[in-house]
């Protein structure tokens, strides 16, 4: 009988260890997330840097998809960032399975089941948590990635914090966009300016 005792004191103080941690993470979460601010390729890489903090792993990578590619927005890799990273095909990669699923993705010996994924290779990764942004359309936009060299779990506490993050860079997704299309009538509307006054001086000779 008092083994049971013990065991339930035990598992009682780790389930007020995990709430308490838990809390610990949101908390950190919202200071972080007042830092949050610039164009969206700035916010992609306080999101990663985040993350990384957060969850104590040592890569994490924001995707934006483009099509059948995942283009790397930002890169967090030990304490490091990098900017627009390069890319890979969408479909060989554990993305693709966050993006068809629309929801987050855990697998552990990622590099066995992903054997094409490059990217799982050069990080020697073992454990892979990939959550999806989805647009107001229900799309799937981009994913962000976890990436460990050893074995880890993600509690449902985790993967609730990472599904909020996700809608955070849907938003960024979509204003980076909005931001670039406004730059491109800009740039449309003065070009026509141009032509518009250059006409007039030809006409005007």
């Amino acid at each position: 009988h008092s083994s049971g005792t013990v065991q339930d004191i035990t598992e009682r103080r780790q389930a007020e260890e995990r709430d308490a941690a838990h809390l610990q993470k949101l908390h950190r979460l919202a200071e972080l997330s007042m830092r949050l601010s610039g164009d969206p390729g700035a916010v992609f890489e306080e999101v990663v840097c985040m993350i990384a903090e957060l969850f104590e792993v040592p890569i994490v990578c924001l995707s934006e998809i483009v099509g059948p590619e995942l283009r790397f927005k930002a890169v967090w890799v030990n304490g490091q960032v990098s900017r627009d990273a390069g890319g890979c095909p969408l479909d060989i990669t554990p993305c693709a399975s966050v993006e068809t699923s629309k929801d987050l993705r855990v697998y552990d010996r990622v590099q066995e089941r992903f054997p094409q994924a490059a990217f799982l290779r050069d990080h020697n990764a073992s454990a892979y948590c990939g959550f999806p942004s989805l647009d107001d359309h229900g799309r799937v936009v981009a994913v962000t990635c976890l990436l460990d060299t050893k074995p880890r779990e993600f509690t449902e506490e985790d993967q609730e914090i990472l599904r909020v993050i996700g809608q955070r860079v849907a938003m960024e997704v979509e204003r980076g966009k909005n931001l670039a299309e406004r730059k491109n009538m800009e740039r449309l509307a003065l070009r026509s300016q141009r032509l518009e006054a250059m006409g007039t001086l030809s006409g005007g000779v």
